[in-house]
């Protein structure tokens, strides 16, 4: 569809004559003094063949990501192939790609397209930084002294990605310098709804400076939907953690938060003491990501999140699951959803699932997330659901581990399970596609078992036996 809708701008936006620009639209584009783009609130001019409003709408088609700039509090934390997270968000950064060549066709397509180019920013390479800041600084500049009907570019971000990676930076000053920009970057998003941060270079300190809490805290309180915090760390271990009371200030900030996946505040490994505050009530949070490194601190009254429905829980040691017993004690009555992850090898997961059977009188979905398909124990226990989700952290799966899937899932001890999912997409496609016969023998061993097997997008793989 995307392709499409490119095509069908390129035929119709062809120019009528040398020097006259494109038909079908004309529209509002005042630079600034510095050469930043302002973009008028209103509708640009049109002529009577092409409304501008489709114009907008084929850009909107050309370039849209489902749910990637206001996604629904579980899809954002959704795995479903098993693939690294930046592989994951691939189709946001062609996305982007896509965008970038419309605001370069013409000065006219800019005015037009500039708005859904910052929808979502993802920051990939540190030296990127400076450039950002300055367009957007630019822009906000620029507006102040204008009418009131121009809005500057970063009014129309919702999505800010912090994903930088490798060795990127600025050869100008220390990578701090980059993090004092992104802090005034942020002070130019007064709409911004997503904060994500992923981070798998060492050239930047293991906490966030407090410019960037405080500009979160102070500009985008109100707007903040989703925080996206690493909550056991990157590949390179601990990087740009907030610290206890700033990340219990911007909490505090942002009330409107839906979902939040939280770090581990280094409380473990860097020495700091726990931050004993009273937790902030966050009355519209539906999803809570946590470790069994900070349980305790997100303990507060009953009513402090009233609205929370799901519940992710990372399991990072072997310690006993009752870890987070007073999470579930707290909220478990009203979760209708739970996923575990299981970092260690030695977790006793069994544990875990007799907890909710205890405390979540209306759970109706679990995934489960193991390191790998051998790590999905047999002769499980669930609790009272109708749907369960499977996941595996290892990206391939050799054929022997795949079986070892079927195997535990035709143990599984149930009652009322109506559906698995299994949400590894590349493990089911490469069964598919290489190893139908393979897949049938699996298939064959829950013959008896009456649950619906399907896929991570709900085709079926086995049908329910009534």
């Amino acid at each position: 569809m995307a392709h499409a809708a490119v095509c069908t701008i390129l035929k119709l936006a062809r120019p009528n004559r040398v020097g006259q620009g494109y038909r079908g639209f004309a529209p509002s584009v005042l630079m600034g003094p510095t050469g930043a783009s302002l973009i008028r609130k209103s509708q640009p001019g049109c002529s009577p063949s092409l409304p501008a409003e489709l114009w907008l709408r084929i850009l909107r088609i050309a370039t849209s990501v489902p749910d990637a700039v206001a996604p629904t509090a579980d899809d954002i934390y959704t795995p479903r192939s098993g693939r690294p997270e930046q592989r994951e968000n691939q189709p946001l950064r062609d996305s982007l790609v896509t965008k970038r060549y419309l605001v370069r066709v013409c000065r006219l397509w800019r005015a037009l397209a500039s708005r859904f180019l910052y929808e979502a920013v993802v920051i990939g390479r540190g030296h990127t930084i400076p450039s950002l800041r300055d367009t957007l600084v630019a822009s906000k500049h620029a507006t102040e002294s204008m009418a009131n009907e121009y809005r500057p570019l970063g009014w129309y971000t919702r999505r800010l990605d912090l994903s930088v990676r490798g060795q990127t930076h600025i050869t100008t000053g220390p990578a701090h310098v980059e993090l004092d920009y992104l802090a005034e970057i942020i002070r130019c998003l007064p709409n911004l709804a997503i904060f994500t941060v992923n981070v798998t270079t060492k050239q930047y300190p293991d906490t966030m400076p407090a410019s960037v809490m405080q500009a979160l805290a102070e500009n985008c309180s109100t707007s903040l939907r989703v925080l996206h915090w690493p909550d056991c760390g990157s590949r390179v271990g601990r990087v740009l953690d907030p610290k206890p009371a700033e990340w219990r200030m911007l909490l505090t900030a942002a009330s409107n938060l839906k979902a939040v996946r939280c770090s581990d505040m280094l409380y473990s490994s860097r020495g700091y003491e726990n931050h004993h505050s009273i937790f902030p009530d966050l009355p519209g949070l539906t999803t809570l990501t946590l470790s069994n490194k900070v349980c305790k601190d997100y303990l507060g009254s009953p009513h402090s999140l009233p609205s929370l429905r799901h519940l992710r829980y990372h399991d990072c040691s072997s310690c006993i699951p009752h870890a987070w017993k007073g999470l579930l004690q707290l909220y478990g009555a009203h979760l209708a959803a739970v996923t575990l992850i299981f970092h260690h090898f030695g977790a006793d997961v069994q544990g875990h699932l007799d907890l909710l059977a205890e405390f979540c009188p209306r759970l109706d979905k679990l995934l489960l997330c193991f390191r790998s398909w051998p790590r999905f124990p047999a002769h499980l226990r669930l609790p009272p659901i109708t749907c369960l989700a499977l996941m595996s952290a290892k990206p391939n799966s050799t054929n022997a581990e795949c079986m070892a899937l079927f195997a535990s899932l035709s143990t599984i001890d149930v009652q009322d399970l109506q559906t698995v999912r299994v949400m590894h997409e590349r493990d089911v496609a490469k069964l598919r596609s290489r190893n139908s016969k393979l897949l049938d023998i699996g298939l064959a061993q829950l013959r008896c078992r009456k649950f619906q097997l399907e896929d991570h997008a709900g085709t079926i793989l086995m049908a329910r036996k009534e």
